[in-house]
């Protein structure tokens, strides 16, 4: 698409902000409502599944409103340039994704552990039976940081319950869903239901990133590399890579990241409230013992 395309009468492009294999993503003006707004759009040109794929996530994130996901306003198929497209409607986040902020260096630990505890509370949100979405592309690309809060971006390989398609009809053969340096061994294997613990353990890979700039198993060891050792080696947890991290956080590092999902946390919350308790013990210590 191109800068001054109208959607709909309504939604005005003016600037395209990235592109990706996902479409691209404009700076876009909503008419009716005088409002500036972020529009995702895809063409069906090579890759038809992907419009499936952006429709799949207006239905998932148009499910939710929470403060750490992104809100979603409207979506539609169109006919643009006699080609099928569609197009997505997000509130305009100003920031930067979280992988741009780690580019820019480590944050300190307690700022760390409460980001994260911001991605489980959404984790919490979409993981509930009413809502029944296991998101499966945690990832720094898909987390923005705004006014230093966290928003969860980006369903379009959600797993939503009730849907009619399974985890497999929205692949494309030769592609790996999900983005494998935060893939969870059941999902790099296929073997067994993906369900809030797969994101429970990219949530692990994502606070090891988090604390110390890359995750568990980077991918200078190849595709291959990196699948194999998610699910045959134990990952180095945060304290082995970055002096002064406590002992209660690599404990919990390595409860995410067990390779078995009955030996993760069950619930996203519980995650949630272990961070800010572990954050908040940095910040004021104990006192020391009288003498």
């Amino acid at each position: 698409m191109r800068a001054g395309v109208v959607l709909d009468g309504r939604y005005e492009l003016r600037e395209r902000l990235g592109e990706g294999g996902m479409g691209e993503v404009w700076r876009g003006h909503d008419r009716r409502l005088d409002r500036a707004v972020a529009v995702k759009t895809v063409r069906d040109t090579a890759r038809p599944l992907l419009l499936a794929r952006l429709e799949r996530e207006a239905r998932a994130a148009g499910r939710l409103t929470h403060p750490h996901i992104v809100a979603v306003h409207d979506s539609n198929r169109v006919v643009f340039e006699g080609v099928p497209a569609v197009y997505l409607v997000m509130e305009l986040l100003p920031g930067l994704p979280l992988s741009a902020e780690l580019a820019r260096g480590l944050p300190p630990v307690p700022q760390a552990l409460e980001w994260a505890a911001q991605v489980a509370d959404a984790l919490a949100a979409v993981h509930t039976p009413e809502v029944g979405i296991v998101h499966r592309d945690l990832k720094p690309g898909n987390i923005m940081i705004t006014h230093g809060l966290v928003k969860l971006l980006d369903f379009g390989i959600a797993l939503l319950s009730g849907a009619a398609d399974t985890s497999t009809r929205l692949t494309e053969t030769g592609h790996v869903v999900g983005t494998v340096a935060y893939m969870a061994p059941e999902q790099c294997l296929g073997s067994r239901a993906i369900d809030g613990r797969t994101d429970l353990y990219a949530l692990g890979c994502l606070l090891v990133t988090l604390l110390t700039g890359r995750p568990p198993f980077p991918m200078d060891i190849g595709m291959m590399g990196v699948l194999y050792h998610h699910v045959h080696e134990a990952p180095p947890l945060p304290g082995s890579r970055r002096p002064g991290i406590p002992g209660p956080v690599d404990a919990l590092a390595e409860r995410l990241l067990a390779k078995d999902p009955d030996d993760r946390p069950a619930h996203a919350a519980e995650v949630r409230d272990i961070l800010r308790a572990l954050a908040a013990d940095i910040r004021t210590p104990a006192p020391p013992p009288a003498a």
